[in-house]
């Protein structure tokens, strides 16, 4: 969507209640800017006669008397978000197709599964603050009894690494703890023990690292790690010219590189934490 749209449709007093996300839509096009941006999180259970009833109250009865033949003709997702997106006009054609192919591609996945893989692209691209939200979103709905616990540990051992990226320690580890009481996996397990060292817990961290004898595997692991984004940052060179530039005794070179620097890396937190 580019540019400015008017919105022109009626505002409704009684807005409709979407429980999943615990969000009030007041118009149809914010129904449909709900629907564009949440579409991960939507199933069939969202177009019912709720639905029909919102539509008549924001003097769309075009709109409501063609879901309500959808409904009879048991239509499905895609079919239901063409619809509704189509005729608001809210979104260009191109977007609404756009749409529906992803709607397509996830068809018939659990909502639950959706919201995961949104959850991990957002922490895959250091989206911290957003992966953050996305978890604990799904961790708000009623558990679905068909997921297993291994499904709901990593979401805990997931939304623990976003606290630890973060620097929220001590709530990563509590996040750890739960995922791993929910599913004793070796990843969760080496992830706890190392928040209980980040959280200066050195007994415990000693003592659980080494009831399965990985512990030094383990630190070997960790140590290779911070060595590659050592390299990472050496490879930019940025930390390295830091370094020349005190070595040569050029104070006032080295204090504006180093204050850049640390700016830069304020900045990337904030964008990574907003």
């Amino acid at each position: 969507m580019e540019g400015f749209l008017i919105c022109t449709g009626k505002r409704t007093n009684q807005p409709l209640f979407i429980y999943e996300t615990k969000t009030n839509i007041f118009s149809v096009e914010e129904l449909c800017f709900y629907i564009y941006e949440n579409i991960e999180t939507l199933d069939n259970k969202l177009f019912d006669d709720r639905l029909t009833e919102f539509f008549k109250r924001c003097d769309r009865e075009d709109i409501a008397l063609r879901l309500e033949a959808a409904l009879k003709a048991g239509a499905g997702l895609e079919e239901f978000v063409r619809l509704v997106l189509s005729y608001v006009n809210y979104y260009s054609r191109a977007e609404v197709e756009q749409l529906c192919i992803k709607v397509k591609s996830f068809e018939g996945q659990p909502v639950e599964e959706r919201l995961k893989a949104v959850g991990d692209t957002l922490l895959k691209t250091k989206k911290y603050a957003m992966a953050k939200k996305q978890y604990r979103r799904l961790l708000e709905m009623d558990v679905n009894q068909y997921m297993d616990k291994e499904f709901y540990g990593k979401i805990w051992h997931n939304l623990g690494v976003v606290y630890a990226r973060m620097l929220y320690y001590k709530t990563a580890l509590e996040c750890f703890k739960t995922a791993y009481d929910i599913f004793p996996d070796d990843n969760i397990k080496m992830s706890l023990i190392k928040a209980l060292k980040l959280t200066g817990d050195i007994e415990e961290y000693v003592r659980l690292g080494n009831e399965d004898d990985k512990l030094q595997e383990w630190e070997k692991q960790w140590e290779l790690e911070e060595k590659s984004v050592d390299s990472y940052l050496a490879e930019e060179g940025e930390v390295q010219a830091c370094i020349e530039l005190y070595h040569r005794g050029q104070m006032t070179g080295y204090n504006e590189s180093v204050k850049a620097l640390i700016d830069k890396w304020k900045t990337e937190y904030r964008e990574q934490t907003k």
